[in-house]
């Protein structure tokens, strides 16, 4: 269970902040939800029910700086290998998204930006579908490194970049 103010990851969501668990009836029946706040964009609440966060495993704990500069380390030498078939390609980097494992994610984001320019030297254009999974795959890491690094959104690619030169 996640204590009031611990910093989470909520899904292909972002970075929350739990800001209360509290009971409430927003069902038949009366149940204990985390109330989640964004940290990069006040606008919204979510409510989680605490008894469903295991079964859904969609909620999960920031990494610290030293977990990332491992992450780093080891998911700079792995690439993935381009998947031809778009329909087989679209679920295997929305499983990866969806299970939260950074090294996926990192692994999905270079293979997708990879090809990404790949293609613009060849004039022809990235598939719509792609597009989609790098911005939200994307999105969601780079949201995690800014918190746990402390830095604003728009610097991330600048430290990605100055770890993989390394």
């Amino acid at each position: 269970m996640f204590n009031v103010g611990a910093c989470v990851v909520y899904g292909t969501h972002g970075v929350f902040t739990i800001k209360e668990i509290s009971n409430l009836k927003l069902t038949e029946k009366e149940l204990q939800y985390y109330v989640l706040n964004p940290v990069f964009d006040s606008k919204s609440t979510f409510y989680i029910p605490v008894e469903k966060v295991n079964e859904l495993g969609n909620l999960r704990a920031v990494l610290n700086r030293e977990e990332f500069e491992n992450i780093f380390c080891v998911s700079m030498d792995t690439d993935l290998e381009w998947i031809n078939d778009d329909n087989t390609r679209k679920e295997f980097c929305q499983r990866a998204i969806k299970s939260g494992n950074r090294e996926d994610i990192i692994a999905v984001i270079k293979m997708l930006y990879l090809k990404q320019q790949e293609l613009k030297g060849t004039g022809k254009h990235f598939h719509i579908a792609d597009e989609k999974l790098f911005k939200t795959a994307e999105k969601l890491l780079h949201e995690e490194i800014a918190y746990v690094f402390n830095i604003a959104f728009e610097e991330v690619p600048k430290l990605i970049q100055s770890k993989i030169k390394r």
